[in-house]
């Protein structure tokens, strides 16, 4: 119920008032009823943790104006501790395809309108053709969905791919690229492609020094998307074309974490995006960037720390999907807001679900 309420939000159709309300409402007494059944279950410093998790959320959620959201996470993320998380991906995979699925299909058939944009590029050369929507409410929207669909089956399938699902990754990769023009989810679908190619030519046998570096995924995708910001030079050309491929993230970056700062408890900042016509592009698309300046530092270390230690997780019990899962997730998370992404992302639920421990990849050492 929580997905479709986040399907609801990035789509050109809309849930009526009633019902869009009943889903929150829904949500979170479904997520408390399956938390209380296995609360009696943890141990003394997880329910420490949950506690002090949800006094935080609250805090955050209320300074940013977005409580539901922020407050929700907790009930989410700690509710499914003990459920498989092969089930969660087959529910976050099936759930989201079926969206899709009616959003392509509805909008070719004039179901739900499929708006096309056009945007002028950095060099302020208009593009010579169109950005479909496919049904969604922006072109960027509907390719982050569609990624984290095949991100869910790629999960799922612990990263191993046939050749039946290569090519659907490469349909997904072509209509992402070439109709919605959305280079990250591309480059992303691309990235997953060649790490399951590369992976087969090894046999999955995976050095364990190469282990070791993915659960450094997290603090050093952190740490460099910080040293970019601080260090872009406006009056650099090297600099400005670096800008200009990223759509001026850079220079967003470094004027949002200049003028807003870094606050303890979160702060709410109102954003405008490429949807928001005549209004000044403010949109920090940086989930590292995004969770300090809005969000907070508390907030934006437990997270982070929540996503190392779920590496770390993966890494101790041979879970090298996660390990992987978890540096695609960190990449995308450089350039936008994909760390935070939890109604689409499965991945972070993997931190107290109960996952395989049996070996997906043999280590090499």
């Amino acid at each position: 119920m929580g997905m479709l309420r986040s399907f609801d939000l990035v789509s050109v159709w809309s849930f009526p008032l009633i019902l869009s309300a009943g889903l929150k409402v829904m949500s979170l007494l479904s997520i408390t009823i399956s938390l209380l059944m296995v609360f009696r279950e943890f141990r003394f410093y997880e329910r420490l943790v949950f506690l002090l998790f949800t006094i935080l959320s609250f805090i955050v959620g209320y300074k940013m104006d977005n409580l539901f959201s922020i407050f929700f996470f907790p009930f989410v993320l700690f509710g499914a501790k003990h459920i498989s998380y092969q089930k969660i991906l087959k529910f976050y995979f099936l759930v989201g395809f079926s969206f899709c699925f009616i959003n392509l299909i509805g909008s070719k058939i004039g179901f739900f309108p499929d708006k096309i944009v056009y945007v002028e590029r950095e060099l302020g050369v208009s593009s010579n053709y169109g950005r479909h929507c496919f049904g969604f409410s922006w072109p960027t929207d509907g390719a982050i969905v569609l990624f984290h669909v095949l991100f869910s089956y790629w999960l799922l399938k612990k990263l191993k791919l046939k050749v039946i699902d290569y090519l659907f990754f490469a349909l997904v990769l072509s209509l992402i690229a070439f109709y919605m023009d959305a280079r990250l989810a591309a480059c992303c679908i691309a990235l997953m492609i060649l790490i399951s190619i590369f992976l087969r030519m090894i046999h999955f046998k995976i050095s364990e020094s190469v282990r070791r570096l993915l659960v450094l995924s997290i603090p050093f995708f952190t740490i460099l998307s910080f040293l970019v910001v601080v260090f872009y030079d406006s009056s650099s050309l090297v600099w400005i074309v670096i800008d200009n491929i990223l759509s001026n993230r850079l220079h967003i970056g470094q004027d949002s974490l200049s003028y807003y700062g870094i606050p303890l408890f979160g702060q709410m900042i109102v954003m405008y995006g490429g949807d928001d016509s005549g209004a000044l592009y403010n949109y920090i698309d940086s989930s590292y960037l995004q969770l300090f300046i809005l969000n907070g530092l508390i907030y934006a270390i437990f997270i982070l720390y929540s996503y190392l230690f779920l590496s770390y997780r993966g890494y101790k019990t041979n879970n090298n999907s996660i390990l992987f899962g978890v540096f695609v997730t960190s990449f995308a998370g450089f350039i936008a807001q994909y760390i935070m992404a939890y109604l689409l992302n499965p991945l972070i639920l993997a931190l107290l679900a109960k996952i395989d421990v049996k070996k997906e990849c043999s280590r090499k050492e």
